[in-house]
């Protein structure tokens, strides 16, 4: 089985070998007598219960495999312009659940709706200017140690694509931050085993002079050091960190 790209372009397909193991046959016709009669047939409530799952199971198919689905909530894609970002710089999405229901001699969709808190689209930069409140002009001057544990504690985990390979648009999931500047940390060069800092290597390697020189970099798989500049975070990622009375107080407004 081959499962297509989440969103296109950002990754690759990737294949898994399934194995489908016969476990046993649902008689649906149990439902309807009992749905029919209202007398629960005497030792079988499990069986009532597993042709609901049954049933749940099958309703929410198309829909979870169509859009977006955190926990319960189903998220269908939204416009841009319908976006709703609250002030201290999370997402906020507005979704829906549903479940089958045994009402009287009648079956029952319950449909409710339901919202969460995204992580924001877009250029690592201007996200984590949004996160904290600060002008661009702020961050070319850095961060301070508070700022990296918090950002830590939400980006950690993240995925996002790099878009400063034109062949090529890697994803990576964020490990967190490095300790030092893009200015101030090294590594050792592979291709003349000489250590450069990340700007340094940016600079000789892609002809890019960074301009957030003074912000720590993305850390990704076995050390791999990205400036946040040339980092993308993609859509549709739950907020990993916690929510402020302030920002809780403007989902409800936006909700109700």
């Amino acid at each position: 089985v081959i499962i297509p790209p989440s969103i296109d372009g950002y990754n690759k397909p990737t294949q898994f070998t399934v194995k489908i193991a016969y476990h046993k046959e649902i008689n649906l016709q149990v439902l309807r007598d009992y749905i029919k009669s209202g007398k629960e047939p005497e030792g079988l409530d499990d069986y009532i219960q597993t042709c609901v799952h049954a049933l749940n199971a099958y309703i929410n198919y198309k829909v979870r495999t169509s859009f977006l689905s955190v926990g319960r909530g189903i998220y269908p894609p939204i416009q841009g312009e319908r976006r709703i970002l609250l002030q201290s710089g999370e997402e906020l999405r507005k979704g829906f659940c549903q479940s089958l229901r045994i009402g009287w001699k009648e079956l029952l969709v319950n449909v409710d709706t339901c919202s969460g808190i995204f992580c924001p689209p877009g250029n690592v930069v201007n996200v984590i200017g949004t996160f904290l409140g600060y002008s661009e002009s702020d961050l070319k001057l850095g961060l301070y140690d508070e700022d990296k544990f918090y950002l830590n504690k939400i980006l950690k985990g993240i995925k996002i694509f790099v878009r400063h390979r034109d062949d090529k648009r890697e994803t990576f999931t964020i490990d967190g931050l490095s300790r030092e500047s893009a200015d101030q940390t090294t590594f050792k060069n592979g291709q003349d085993d000489k250590n450069s800092t990340v700007s340094q290597y940016f600079q000789d390697t892609y002809g890019k002079k960074l301009e957030f020189g003074k912000l720590p970099c993305i850390v990704a798989k076995k050390k791999i050091y990205l400036p946040l500049e040339v980092c993308e975070i993609i859509p549709d990622q739950p907020f990993r960190g916690n929510i402020s009375d302030n920002a809780r107080a403007e989902m409800i407004k936006h909700t109700c």
